[in-house]
């Protein structure tokens, strides 16, 4: 995670504050559901509900990085 956060000029994340789980999670599950259902470049927000299985307040998706070739 260190090295891939280190790469990325145009978004700060804290390597540190990071929680890498697999495809298969069921919370991963959820987010490729959301990315399905909601195509675009806005981020969506889920309120008070269950998101892969977890009790959550708020959840923030951003879409995912555009590739640059």
């Amino acid at each position: 995670m260190l090295r891939i956060t280190q790469q990325m000029k145009d978004h700060y994340i804290d390597p540190f504050r990071v929680k890498v789980i697999g495809a298969d999670h069921p919370v991963a599950q959820s987010v490729l559901e959301i990315y399905k259902r909601y195509p675009g470049r806005v981020p969506t927000r889920v309120n008070g509900s269950l998101f892969g299985g977890m009790a959550v307040a708020e959840v923030y998706i951003y879409p995912p990085f555009a590739d640059k070739a």
